[in-house]
């Protein structure tokens, strides 16, 4: 009920400060509002994965969860029971949020696409959908909710996809150095300051001046929002942009430096 609470708070105090279109004078930045964000076009392929979204959250199939972000005292993770249902209930991104990550990749056309929190692959089906001839990289902690992931991918026919099972810390490494220029990635994990911070410092060595790195639940916490305000400030941002839910950062050389918030 507090968190609830604050996330009210935070989010009167995000309509306060937020934007529209009109008060924005970058040409970059009114670009991505007026053909991205408020772009109402849904694809085929978002209808499909809006009704897969629907079918999972409806499902009574029981899983044993390994939770790496919320271990407690020396326990590097926790252990739940949930349904599939649950599941994709609260980890997976609502329609509106995953049609928006699935316009950003058609628009900025990335070559390799890095993802940090599968859960059951409904953020991922956004991303490979978008960009079909793009190389996506999933990471998941959990090896069950990796198996129902890999079934969706399966079920949708997609090749473009390569899943690794495991903890962020150990996997994203190794990744990394065998990776070209990170061209987008999404951070949908771990939601807490130090491990967010850490993992857009590790992406950020991989990253052209065209790339687009989107963090989710920038507002989740007082943490969260401590990680966004600090990887805003990095000398490489160029632009960074709040809708709230996500916050996205882009580097191209030319832009100066602003930070927008916008509704």
């Amino acid at each position: 009920m507090v968190h609830k609470i604050r996330q009210v708070f935070r989010y009167l105090n995000y309509l306060l400060t937020a934007k529209t279109k009109y008060g924005i004078h970058s040409p970059f930045v009114y670009s991505l509002v007026t053909e991205v964000l408020e772009d109402r076009h849904v694809p085929t392929e978002c209808l499909k994965i809006r009704a897969l979204r629907k079918q999972l959250c409806q499902s009574k199939r029981l899983l044993e969860v390994t939770d790496f972000g919320s271990g407690k005292g020396s326990r590097p993770y926790t252990l739940h029971l949930k349904t599939v249902g649950q599941i994709g209930a609260r980890s997976s991104v609502d329609h509106a949020s995953g049609e928006l990550l699935h316009r950003l990749v058609a628009r900025f056309k990335p070559e390799n696409i890095l993802e940090l929190g599968t859960s059951l692959g409904i953020s991922t089906l956004y991303l490979a959908t978008a960009e079909p001839r793009a190389k996506v990289i999933t990471i998941e902690g959990c090896s069950t909710t990796s198996e129902v992931a890999r079934e969706n991918f399966a079920d949708f026919g997609l090749q473009n996809i390569e899943m690794l099972t495991g903890r962020f810390e150990d996997i994203l490494p190794e990744v990394l150095k065998r990776t070209g220029a990170v061209d987008f990635a999404y951070i949908d994990g771990h939601h807490e300051y130090e491990p967010t911070k850490k993992y857009v410092e590790m992406i950020l060595r991989k990253i052209s001046e065209n790339s687009v790195v989107v963090i989710d639940d920038i507002h989740w916490s007082a943490g969260m929002e401590k990680a966004w305000k600090e990887v805003c400030s990095f000398a490489q941002v160029k632009i960074s942009v709040d809708v709230f839910r996500f916050g996205m950062l882009f580097f191209r050389e030319g832009l100066t430096k602003q930070h927008f918030v916008i509704r």
